[in-house]
């Protein structure tokens, strides 16, 4: 994949807008630009300073204006990198080539030179300010909403024009980390597409003889395939999960075999005799070590043996009593008046284990009893089904995306959302739900206090307090009257009482 790099526009460049009002022609690194402000406000004398003003601020793909404040940062961030790009060793003043001859100006081929004159389009010769500075190239390509940064990719060549005219081809976005992550993302395609035979790692057989039944073209392919630096790697990695699986499986089996030490040494002290100078081979005891046989496993036989006794006392009962079985297979327990039981041998079929060690002929043999059953030897066995290292993982259909989910993935999307708002109103009206069953206990409570007071006074209270009035107000009338028949000394009396303002 090869581009073109710095390539200026042709000057037979058929462009009809030229000669519009505020009209800035494009560079090589920028489209043209032409606003209401270019068209309207600006000078026709400021365009020419103008000719490399374009960028993202002003042809923002999604159409968002520009502040004051981001061209202000735009260029502070540019400033900052123009003086970690170049050297900067005096001050100056800002457009000193227009301001009296004291004023002091940058210097010639620095940092800031180009602050110097700020009414003439800046131009330099200077070999060092026309290298391409390619790590400063962005390596993102673009960006969304939905996928974030799309990287380019670090194998595009690109084709460089140096200032002397010659053409190079480079890869300015080769850099290892992006290098890496092409890896990576083309490792996961070949896993996806590879997922249903156990992904990348099956992308190699790993039966040699599979691998050269082919034909003779076929197995060259097959060669430079392992050849190659995948193929080292995947061969490599097959082999090691191979040889993981075979010593864990050879570990496991040892540590069984080496478990019960009070067993193994008796056998060697046998074997080397008492003083040591070793005796002849005692036939079988001596080609027969019984090994991991501890009080785990004992146990455990044992517990086998009496379920199987169990299941058999009940039938030989009704053997007995049928008179298949005689007397003499019987025997009373305690000598006398006690339960009888039968007499015989308890069976149970067991998987037993032998290892040997390779390639020492007759020697040997290690013989672990119960070991389908063996409490100890359960890891192990595990381990000989599947190994722990996982390397290559089941064979199984990756799930895909269907037609029906590409083209209604927004709905999909928006009912997720809806699911999502309907759970938390949900849990919103189940709030305000227990709020309301608690007010309306409060109200229950409230109501029957209400009823006990009205309870505690009687119903007629109203018509019982206009009854009072009524005769209150006979006698105020009676005691009028009895005023103005009684004496002048005896009125005082009746004064005393009030009786206007006490009613």
């Amino acid at each position: 994949m090869t581009s073109k790099l710095g390539t200026k526009p042709p000057s037979n460049y058929p462009d009809s807008h030229r000669h519009m009002r505020g009209y800035i022609p494009a560079t090589e690194y920028a489209t043209a630009y032409i606003s209401n402000h270019s068209q309207n406000i600006l000078p026709g004398s400021v365009l020419p300073l103008l000719g490399h003003l374009n960028c993202e601020h002003f042809s923002h793909p999604g159409g968002r204006a520009p502040t004051l404040l981001s061209l202000k940062q735009h260029t502070q961030a540019l400033t900052v990198l123009i003086r970690h790009l170049s050297i900067s060793t005096s001050m100056g003043e800002i457009d000193a080539a227009h301001k009296d001859g004291e004023a002091r100006a940058f210097e010639e081929g620095e940092a800031f030179d180009w602050l110097n004159d700020l009414e003439t389009a800046y131009t330099n010769t200077d070999p060092s300010h026309n290298l391409p500075l390619t790590t400063l190239m962005n390596q993102v390509e673009r960006q969304t909403d939905v996928d974030g940064p799309q990287f380019h990719c670090p194998l595009k060549e690109l084709v460089q024009e140096d200032p002397a005219g010659d053409t190079d081809k480079h890869r300015p976005y080769s850099s290892h980390h992006n290098l890496l992550m092409h890896a990576s993302e083309c490792l996961e395609v070949l896993d996806h597409e590879y997922g249903a035979t156990g992904g990348i790692m099956s992308l190699l057989p790993t039966d040699e003889k599979e691998a050269g039944a082919g034909a003779g073209a076929e197995n060259v392919d097959m060669l430079s395939a392992r050849n190659s630096l995948v193929g080292q790697w995947l061969l490599f990695m097959q082999h090691l999960v191979g040889r993981m699986h075979e010593l864990e499986t050879s570990y496991g089996q040892s540590l069984d075999a080496l478990a019960g030490e009070a067993v193994v040494p008796a056998q060697l002290a046998a074997r080397a005799g008492p003083s040591g100078a070793g005796r002849q081979v005692v036939f079988p005891q001596d080609k027969w070590v019984l090994a991991n046989a501890g009080d785990d496993v004992f146990d455990h036989v044992h517990r086998l043996l009496d379920v199987q006794e169990g299941q058999h006392g009940e039938r030989e009962r009704m053997w007995r009593a049928a008179g298949v079985s005689g007397q003499r297979m019987w025997t009373e327990e305690g000598g006398g008046g006690g339960e009888e039981f039968s007499r015989g041998i308890v069976a149970v079929d067991l998987v037993t284990r032998y290892y040997r060690l390779k390639g020492s002929g007759k020697s040997t043999v290690f013989v672990l009893p119960a070991w389908q059953v063996h409490p100890r030897c359960k890891s192990t066995a595990e381990v000989e089904k599947q190994p722990t290292v996982v390397a290559v993982p089941a064979p199984l259909w990756p799930t895909r995306v269907s037609d029906w989910e590409a083209r209604n993935r927004k709905k999909l999307e928006e009912g997720e959302a809806m699911g999502a708002e309907l759970a938390t109103v949900t849990a919103r009206v189940g709030q305000q739900s227990r709020q309301i069953e608690f007010l309306m206990d409060e109200l229950r409570k409230t109501r029957n206090m209400v009823d006990h007071y009205e309870g505690a006074f009687p119903g007629n209270l109203r018509s019982t307090v206009e009854g009072l009035e009524i005769k209150l107000d006979r006698y105020r009338v009676a005691l009028a009257t009895l005023r103005d028949m009684l004496p002048m000394e005896h009125r005082s009396l009746l004064d005393e009482l009030d009786l206007e303002k006490t009613g």
